[in-house]
């Protein structure tokens, strides 16, 4: 299975609206799935998603050069919809969504199973981890 990678790189400008290039890595037939960065590992952890009529729930890692897939199993059969942010508090990606509303957390080696009380199941909602306030912050959704 491939995954694409786009980088958004913002050039330099004296104009008002910056220019920006995006770059594809590799070619791609994955939605669904979700991303965020892993600082304390220096990769972009990307789960889930939908693929040529399956949901191939699998951890790929991207290190800037290539994809790696650093762990085969460990979350629930399908993982799309769900969203992803990194707490740089405690070096984790939260996880939150997917089938059944599940909350995750990838310490860099494993998924692990929560067992925490969150906002009812739901998908295409967007999370962000609020460093000022030691919280991950989860909004939106259907």
């Amino acid at each position: 299975m491939l995954i694409a990678v786009l980088f958004l790189a913002l050039m330099p400008s004296v104009a008002v609206a910056q220019q920006v290039q995006w770059t594809l890595r590799s070619p791609s037939a994955i939605s669904t799935h979700a991303m965020a960065y892993d600082a304390a590992r220096g990769v972009s952890i990307s789960v889930g998603g939908f693929a040529q009529g399956s949901y191939p729930n699998a951890t790929f890692a991207w290190d800037g050069t290539g994809w790696t897939r650093p762990v085969a199993s460990g979350l629930s059969p399908i993982m799309a919809g769900h969203a992803m942010a990194y707490d740089s508090a405690r070096g984790v990606i939260v996880l939150f969504g997917g089938d059944g509303g599940q909350t995750w957390e990838w310490n860099g080696t494993s998924w692990t199973q929560l067992a925490v009380v969150g906002p009812p199941t739901r998908a295409r909602h967007s999370m962000a981890y609020d460093s000022a306030r030691g919280v991950t912050v989860l909004f939106g959704g259907s």
